[in-house]
């Protein structure tokens, strides 16, 4: 009986052992598995319609770029078409005014007689002297082009003014911005020439210590370093309290 007793507790336990063993290998059932799965659907839906919609702003902002930059070009090409058409009616004026003639005070009224070309001994016309104020309009316009780029327009205007003002305060001015107009155009050794005929036939004029600096620096781009060093020197000896003389002493160490 005593053994009885013993072997039904034993039972008991071997019962529960297997019965937990079980419960513990149970799978998941198949609700919590359909639920998971539609919850992760869920999810991957609402990630989609995310995506979707930052495709679609990404999409619409890139278009307001593209027009933005569309517009933008046009109308800096109208701005710049503009400019371009205010710049030529401005040169246009400028030129009728520099070969108009002068108008003439008539008191009396009635018609205002032709003005007569004067003529030399030959019979050949001879040009009208140009005003103080029309010289100076062709000396602007010719720096106008020279700030343009219109480097062969500026050489015509600053030439022309040497012709007729040759002897004017801006006369030193018109040949140094020659000599500028063949800088521009690397045209280096003919540069150097026009730059030299600031000093030249205008020896006391106040570009001469800008010209030689401006011939050095030709001389450099033309590799001819002696050169360059010797006329910065000679800039630095004869002109030492100007700006230019400055500019070269610092550019001197470099040429050593």
């Amino acid at each position: 009986m005593a053994r009885m007793w013993i072997a039904v507790p034993l039972l008991v336990l071997v019962a529960c052992g297997c019965y937990g063993a079980k419960a513990i290998r149970q799978p998941i059932s198949v609700d919590v598995t359909e639920q998971n799965v539609k919850t992760l659907v869920e999810q991957q839906a609402i990630m989609n319609a995310a995506i979707k919609d930052l495709q679609e702003k990404s999409a619409r902002q890139e278009e307001m770029l593209r027009s933005l930059r569309a517009d933008t070009q046009t109308r800096l090409q109208e701005l710049s078409e503009g400019v371009d058409a205010l710049s030529n009616k401005v040169g246009d004026q400028i030129q009728r005014r520099i070969y108009a003639p002068p108008p003439e005070y008539n008191p009396s009224g009635g018609a205002i007689p032709s003005v007569v070309t004067p003529v030399d001994s030959a019979g050949n016309a001879q040009p009208v002297p140009l005003s103080p104020a029309q010289t100076k309009a062709i000396y602007d316009a010719a720096y106008l082009d020279l700030n343009r780029g219109n480097y062969s327009l500026a050489l015509l205007g600053f030439r022309e003014y040497l012709t007729k003002a040759f002897d004017t305060e801006l006369a030193d001015n018109a040949q140094y911005w020659i000599g500028e107009c063949y800088y521009a155009q690397r045209d280096f050794q003919r540069a150097i020439t026009e730059f030299s005929k600031v000093e030249e036939s205008y020896p006391k004029g106040d570009k001469v210590p800008a010209a030689l600096l401006k011939i050095a620096y030709s001389q450099l781009q033309l590799e001819d370093r002696a050169a360059a060093r010797a006329t910065l020197r000679d800039l630095i000896r004869r002109f030492p309290k100007s700006e230019e003389a400055a500019t070269a002493r610092a550019k001197l160490p470099s040429l050593e």
